[in-house]
């Protein structure tokens, strides 16, 4: 039975948890320390690119694009200094300059023509989109990029870019790691990328520069129907990536390129090209650009009539938090057709039950079901679930209480999407701490909760903490799923994972049969987390948890290591997105060969 201490047990426990926290960001590597350490270009360092170029099958000649829109003379200068530094040689910048061009930077650039073959002005270009589709006609390379004089590409950005192209004979676009640079060059803000996400793309661009495309993909796209303005490099992405398969977007884990400070997104001007490309493939999304929020949010629409939605808790006693957990959803909840299961593991507590027995009765949309075999996460769900009136279904612990009213809406929305499987939700500590933004797997040997612990004003790594998402799993604490894709792959696995990494491995599994896995910052709900199960870190809970970690790293293997929705540059320590020291990636050896041990 609750008693008045809990509470303040509770209270006692997130500040530790807090504290503990701070101290860990603290201790954090810097990225100034990082990249002395693994990021910059020693001698060893460069004779081991040397060789990686020698050994490349092929050496096809790249084609940089530029308008000659903006920069002052200084600049373009340095921008050609650092071409002309590159370790590949084989490439070419087609300059072109529209009406608008400063007389002295087109000067510099004829003159540099007579003096060096790689540079290749093409002329008058018109302003904007259609100066660029000039450009673009006019390349003469198989492989081409849009740069401009705010991008420093480092010494190993071409030879790179180039080495994944030719690894990946089928793809259409190779994209990089970037970072930004102050008026002293100092690097910060290092923009780490996952693989390619194209739910993430709808919200901002995370493609970026440096991103290198096949010439001939992108003279076989539409032509834009739309001017793009400061969100052209956003709509490009948008229209060169639909329809591709995974394999044909490459990721180079490394920093490729600095961006000026000076260089800033307008993520509001992106709306009309996450539209456009809405409707250029059938979703039925409305975007559009949320006060505060440095994105695009989609709202994707429910059928006329909304499917029906079963809601599994399971409990053992706990009656506050169980209350208040099903009256936050009864009271708070704007979603039309739901039905409630309490999965009663076992109770005891006559006031817990007395109150499941009121609330069943007078509430029509609720129902318990008892199960008193011993606690199994899994086994208990999947029961519910093989009952469940549902189209769709949502797990939900006992310790969640709902905040945004349309939570529900959000998240059958976007399970409702071509190829979708779970959705999770934006969980938050009572504290105000975010408890979770997604699974990242590999993470302390098993899994762990994206940027946890971060504040509402901070967006995490490239604002991934405020942004729709492909994840690889989503906690079962809050989780949405069409029931047929749930019995489609067995449901949660009772044997092997009786309470711990159940979720994680069931999410695993549907991406294994081609689907995938969501995160939405735009359900929001208090997760009191684990809070009448207790701890995994006392004895016997320990044991038992080591045994499903284990179980998970016999299952998926060096896979969990290599999530693509993270980066190798980030840690496996913890959950806060820090550089990892070591990284997984070197520069000494091409981070696409195979080892075990990164």
């Amino acid at each position: 039975m609750a008693s008045w201490f809990d509470p303040l047990k509770r209270r006692a426990v997130l500040w530790n948890r807090r504290r503990l926290h701070h101290r860990m960001q603290a201790r954090m590597t810097t990225y100034a320390t990082w990249c002395e350490r693994y990021d910059t270009l020693g001698p060893d360092t460069l004779s081991a690119l040397q060789q990686r170029l020698a050994q490349l099958p092929a050496r096809p000649t790249l084609s940089l694009l530029m308008p000659l829109t903006s920069g002052t003379l200084d600049e373009h200068r340095a921008f050609l200094a650092a071409l002309r530094a590159q370790l590949y040689p084989h490439w070419v910048l087609q300059t072109g300059t529209p009406a608008d061009a400063d007389a002295a930077v087109a000067d510099f650039w004829r003159q540099q023509a007579e003096v060096d073959g790689r540079v290749q002005p093409v002329g008058a270009v018109p302003t904007g989109a259609n100066g660029r589709q000039a450009l673009l006609a006019a390349a003469r390379s198989p492989w081409v990029a849009f740069t401009n004089t705010t991008e420093h590409w480092r010494e190993h950005a071409l030879l790179l870019l180039a080495e994944a192209a030719l690894q990946h004979p089928g793809s259409v676009l190779v994209y990089a790691d970037s970072d930004h640079v102050d008026a002293t060059s100092r690097r910060h803000a290092p923009q780490f990328k996952c693989d390619w996400n194209p739910d993430l793309l709808l919200s901002h661009d995370f493609v970026g520069r440096p991103a290198l495309w096949r010439v001939d993909h992108l003279r076989g796209l539409q032509a834009p129907d739309l001017e793009a303005g400061p969100a052209w490099h956003h709509d490009l992405a948008l229209r060169g990536t639909e329809g591709q398969a995974v394999h044909a977007i490459v990721h180079v884990p490394h920093v490729l390129c600095h961006l000026s400070d000076a260089t800033a997104a307008v993520p509001s001007a992106s709306v009309p090209a996450v539209q456009a490309h809405l409707d250029r493939v059938g979703e039925t999304g409305t975007a559009e650009a949320m006060p505060g929020f440095d994105g695009v949010r989609v709202h994707f629409a429910l059928p006329a009539s909304p499917p029906h939605v079963t809601l599994v808790i399971p409990t053992r006693n706990g009656l506050d938090l169980l209350r208040q957990c099903v009256d936050s959803i009864l009271q708070r909840s704007s979603y039309p057709t739901y039905d409630i299961v309490i999965v009663d593991n076992g109770s005891d507590d006559p006031a817990c039950l007395a109150w499941m027995r009121q609330i069943a009765d007078k509430e029509p949309r609720v129902r318990v079901r008892r199960d008193d075999r011993p606690f199994n996460f899994a086994a208990l769900n999947n029961a519910a679930i093989a009952e469940a009136r549902g189209e769709y279904v949502a797990l939900v612990n006992n310790d969640i209480e709902v905040i945004s009213p349309d939570w529900l809406e959000e998240m059958v929305g976007l399970a409702g999407r071509p190829g979708v499987g779970a959705v999770g939700a934006r969980l938050w500590y009572s504290d105000g701490t975010l408890q979770h933004g997604g699974v990242i797997t590999g993470i302390g040997g098993g899994a762990g909760h994206a940027h946890k612990r971060l504040t509402r004003s901070e967006p995490g790594m490239m604002g991934r903490a405020q942004r729709l998402q492909m994840l690889s799993a989503v906690t079962a604490a809050c989780l949405v799923v069409r029931r047929a894709s749930y019995l489609r792959v067995g449901g949660m696995d009772a044997e092997a994972f009786p309470v711990a990494f159940n979720d994680v491995d069931f999410c695993l599994r549907l991406r294994q049969v081609g689907l995938r896995n969501l995160w939405t910052p735009f359900a929001e709900l208090f997760h009191h987390e684990s809070v009448s199960r207790g701890s995994d870190r006392r004895p016997g809970k320990k044991e038992r948890f080591e045994r499903e970690r284990a179980a998970m790293q016999a299952r998926w293997g060096g896979s969990l290591r290599h999530d693509p929705a993270y980066n190798p540059n980030l840690t496996l320590d913890n959950e806060n997105f820090a550089l990892a020291d070591p990284p997984r990636v070197s520069l000494l050896r091409p981070w696409f060969q195979p080892d075990a041990d990164r």
